[in-house]
């Protein structure tokens, strides 16, 4: 894993001298924490250091300290640097029907009517123009820490198959210390869905698609002083929630609503047939 050149400074007082025969050493702990934002297993012990950089083992990675010595009083801050890790999650459906008179590949250009399939609820979608939607999610919940996610979606036709794109993740915190709240974000969603004949059944089509959903993240102190097995376990969990959503509400809606539309469309053909 690499270590990213961000860093959150944290001071620590300097350790009062004590009556040992050692307390003309000037001592250094690990930076200090307020117990109310972090959880007590998050929070590491004191250590006395000697040497100007200690490093730190949690599974497989290795998080360096640099201490820095103040030019008068000798005092130390440490820096610890932030972890970055990567998830990821995916999703493929087939969802099998028969095409009614109106061609499945033609209910696919529909493009708003297949969004407000997959967000059902009309209150956490809206068109913020150029084909682009801005989704509201629910709120996740990370380690000890929740956030909304909010992403633009950008919707668009492309070879007989509708796709959507995104590369603009926001997430709305509240009530966590600020170090969380600027957390770098490498984000990414991609997907296609096409409609294509099933099998040598005339009428017999499906809607078929895949979608990719990745995230890269810095993880300040003390996330990253967890282990990554730990962190990608639970952020791949959350996106594999997020798409389970996605992926629920095309099963259920989307064959129903295509249906829907074919009546709809023929309605309209009738009117503009009997005004000929």
């Amino acid at each position: 894993m690499a270590l990213v050149s961000q860093t959150t400074t944290y001071f620590c007082p300097k350790t009062p001298a004590g009556n040992s025969a050692r307390s003309s050493q000037p001592r250094t702990h690990f930076p200090c924490s307020n117990s109310s934002i972090y959880p007590s297993f998050l929070q590491p012990a004191p250590l006395g250091l000697k040497h100007s950089v200690s490093a730190f083992r949690v599974g497989k990675n290795k998080r360096l300290c640099s201490l820095q010595y103040g030019s008068t009083t000798g005092s130390r801050l440490p820096l610890v640097r932030s972890q970055f890790v990567q998830f990821q999650s995916s999703r493929a459906v087939s969802i099998p029907f028969k095409e009614d008179i109106s061609s499945a590949k033609d209910y696919l250009k529909e493009l708003e009517r297949v969004v407000r399939v997959t967000f059902p609820d009309s209150a956490r979608i809206t068109y913020v123009g150029d084909s682009v939607w801005r989704a509201r999610l629910r709120p996740v919940t990370f380690i000890n820490f929740t956030a909304t996610p909010l992403c633009d979606i950008r919707v668009y036709n492309e070879d007989s198959a509708l796709c959507i794109y995104s590369d603009k993740l926001y997430l709305d915190f509240t009530g966590v210390p600020d170090q969380f709240k600027n957390v770098s974000l490498n984000f990414q969603l991609s997907g296609s869905l096409r409609a294509l004949p099933q099998g040598v059944q005339a009428g017999r089509v499906k809607f078929e698609g895949s979608v990719l959903l990745k995230l890269g993240a810095d993880m300040p102190f003390p996330i990253s002083l967890l282990p990554e097995t730990l962190l990608t376990g639970a952020g791949n969990g959350i996106l594999d929630t997020i798409l389970g959503a996605m992926e629920s509400a095309l099963l259920r809606g989307i064959v129903d609503d295509y249906y829907t539309w074919c009546k709809l469309r023929q309605g309209s053909e009738f009117v503009r047939a009997s005004k000929v």
